[in-house]
């Protein structure tokens, strides 16, 4: 199903957040910024699953194609569900690149990438 229950609360958790869409002008050094909060008081990471789709306004993740999964370290999760994982992405040349930090703390952490082997 589209939702699940989280710490006791219905949460929608298969929604599409769009980064780019194919066509978007994206300028040399230029870096998409995404923030992200963490789900569980208790997590110290926070996983983010990049996928494509052909739609051009996806709604939910149900039918499109997962690319890769960042794994974010968050080593202070002192504030609880008022964390974030601020991620950065570069479009602009021949090869994506991510950075990614803890929103309080700023300092970046290395991240974690895990492509799929995608058969469909």
């Amino acid at each position: 199903g589209l939702k699940e229950i989280i710490d006791g609360k219905e949460k929608c958790s298969k929604i599409f957040s769009k980064i780019i869409s194919v066509g978007d002008q994206v300028m040399l050094g230029q870096l998409i910024q995404k923030s992200y909060n963490i789900l569980h008081p208790e997590q110290t990471e926070v996983h983010l699953r990049i996928f494509r789709s052909s739609d051009p306004n996806p709604k939910f993740i149900c039918d499109e194609e997962e690319l890769i999964t960042i794994k974010v370290p968050m080593p202070n999760n002192s504030k609880g569900l008022y964390c974030k994982a601020v991620v950065q992405i570069d479009f602009s040349s021949t090869k994506i690149h991510f950075k990614a930090c803890d929103a309080d703390g700023g300092a970046a952490v290395d991240v974690d990438i895990q492509f799929h082997n995608n058969t469909q």
